[in-house]
C-alpha cells in the first residue's frame, strides 16, 4: 500500500486568509450555507489531497475532512444557484483587496459550483477542520460519515487554537 493511503496529517487544523494560495476548494461539497450578524458560514467536507488510483485500480481516493469555512464582516451578498443537489465548488477566487478609508479592507470573493455561485466582500477567513482527515473513495462524506451537519468551530486541537 502507498504511503499515501496510510497516513495523513495535515500541516495545521486552523487555515485563514493567509493561507489562500496554499488551499484549494475544487470539487469541495456544500453541506450548508448559514448567515450570522457578517459570517458568512459553510459546512464542507474539505479535500486535502487527491490519491492516484494503484495499479489495477480506476478511480481516485481522497483525504477528506469535515471542515467550517468562516468568511468574515461579509457585506454585498449575492447567492445564487439552482434547486439541484448539494451545491459543489469548482473554484473559490478573490480579486484585490480594497480599501476604503475609515474601513478594514476588504476582498471581493467568488464562489463558483456546478449549480451556481455565492459572491461578496469579506475582510479575510478562517477554516476550522473539525476531524482528522480519512481516506474515502468518494469526494464527499455522507450526513451519517460527518456527523450530521455543523458550523462548529471545534477542532481536533480545540477551537480557536491556531496550530503553528
Amino acid at each position: 500500500m502507498s504511503d499515501s493511503l496510510t497516513e495523513y496529517t495535515p500541516g495545521k487544523w486552523i487555515w485563514t486568509a493567509q493561507d489562500f494560495e496554499n488551499m484549494g476548494w475544487h470539487d469541495v461539497y456544500i453541506h450548508g450555507i448559514a448567515f450570522d450578524r457578517s459570517l458568512l458560514s459553510l459546512d464542507i467536507d474539505y479535500m486535502f489531497r487527491w490519491i492516484n488510483p494503484e495499479p489495477g485500480e480506476t478511480y481516485y481516493k481522497f483525504w477528506l475532512s469535515p471542515a467550517t469555512l468562516v468568511f468574515e464582516n461579509v457585506g454585498e451578498v449575492r447567492l445564487s444557484m439552482e434547486s439541484f443537489g448539494k451545491p459543489i465548488i469548482m473554484d473559490l477566487t478573490r480579486s484585490e483587496e480594497e480599501s476604503i478609508e475609515g474601513h478594514q479592507a476588504t476582498w471581493c470573493w467568488n464562489i463558483d459550483c456546478i449549480s451556481g455561485e455565492i459572491s461578496f466582500r469579506a475582510t479575510g477567513f478562517t477554516q476550522f477542520i473539525r476531524r482528522a482527515p480519512i481516506i474515502s473513495g468518494k469526494q464527499v462524506f455522507s450526513e451519517a460519515e460527518r456527523g450530521g451537519f455543523s458550523f462548529s468551530k471545534d477542532t481536533p486541537c480545540g477551537a480557536g487554537t491556531v496550530d503553528e
